[in-house]
């Protein structure tokens, strides 16, 4: 199943409407150049609501996603396990979301 399909079903659509909301009122920049999607807590790009999320934007926009993964020694869950995993973990990731159509940076 692709992203676009996995998006297009029913189901998809309910989750999406449950598991999002706006977190400001500022307007949507029509001008934009791209779809950020900010990885924190949900290291993988399959079962991601927020990346089917940021891909549903995206299609609807006509813009790229950006997938950013970075480390931040001070968010809530931060520990030298988690910080490990992403770093050994971050090639792989590069190569996945090059192969669903998605840039990524670190």
């Amino acid at each position: 199943m692709t992203v676009a399909s996995s998006i297009a079903s029913s189901f998809a659509r309910e989750q999406l409407s449950l598991r999002s909301r706006a977190l400001n009122a500022h307007p949507e920049r029509s001008a934009g150049e791209y779809v950020l999607y900010w990885m924190q807590s949900t290291h993988r790009l399959e079962e991601n609501w927020a990346l089917r999320l940021a891909t549903r934007e995206a299609d609807r926009l006509g813009l790229p996603v950006i997938v950013h993964q970075g480390l931040d020694p001070t968010y809530e869950h931060a520990n030298d396990r988690i910080h490990s995993f992403i770093l050994h973990n971050a090639r792989e990731l590069a190569a996945r979301a090059e192969s669903m159509g998605h840039r990524y940076q670190f």
